[in-house]
């Protein structure tokens, strides 16, 4: 069962993915809990069965050609949920990349560290996205066959200011200075300009839908940057 719902969430239900990872991690020992949960999951699926990932065109008429793909900017979301695992007090992070309005990564995985504070929680997540959307734009280069300095910069959003201010400014304080080795990689790509890094409204961030593990519901379908529909 659980295979089956890490499958679909993988390839085309992004709004369960957080749900699933949780039930993922207790596959070696569930209870009748988890096998409730599932269920819960499975008739939500059901329910929304005419619902999937939308792409737009972007650009020009001719979307397959190079040029027109290389002038589409990809526009990645990112998020956490501070100590949000209750057995491991671990935070998890949610990113979300789109290849302008057309959403082609997504990931809901808990951290394999503790973190201390809201702003070390979205700083890991915040170099999770990078290396997301790093590769992502890897991908649309071989695709299209152009070089870096011919496709436009990515763009990042997060929701804490202070993550985004550090990274911006590349400064840490003593109280953050633990936090320079570890998650320096998304403070040195802002500055190298490899990304730009933009503060979002939690209300208008996405990603905030791949950190809770509460059961199904249509805040994807309410959500002003619905990526479901």
């Amino acid at each position: 069962m659980i295979g089956c719902l890490i499958y679909i969430s993988n390839s085309c239900r992004p709004e369960t993915a957080a749900l699933v990872s949780v039930l993922a991690s207790f596959m070696e020992k569930p209870d009748r809990s988890h096998h409730e949960f599932a269920a819960r999951v499975i008739i939500w699926l059901h329910k929304t069965k005419d619902m999937g990932l939308v792409h737009r065109r972007s650009g020009k008429d001719a979307s397959t050609d190079s040029s027109a793909l290389a002038d589409v900017r990809l526009v990645t979301h990112f998020d956490s949920d501070f100590k949000g695992c209750k057995d491991t007090r671990r935070s998890r992070c949610g990113v979300l990349c789109c290849h302008g309005k057309s959403l082609v990564l997504w990931a809901s995985k808990r951290m394999k560290i503790v973190t201390w504070s809201t702003f070390e929680s979205e700083t890991a997540a915040g170099a999770v996205a990078v290396r997301k959307t790093l590769h992502s734009r890897k991908v649309q280069l071989l695709i299209t066959g152009k070089k870096e300095h011919q496709v436009a910069i990515p763009i990042m959003h997060g929701d804490n200011e202070k993550c985004i201010e550090v990274a911006h400014s590349g400064n840490y304080s003593a109280k953050t200075s633990h936090m320079e080795l570890r998650f320096h990689g998304l403070s040195e790509r802002v500055l190298m300009k490899d990304i730009e890094l933009k503060h979002v409204k939690r209300d208008s961030n996405p990603s905030d839908l791949l950190t809770h593990i509460d059961s199904p519901n249509d805040d994807w379908q309410r959500h002003p940057s619905a990526i479901v529909d």
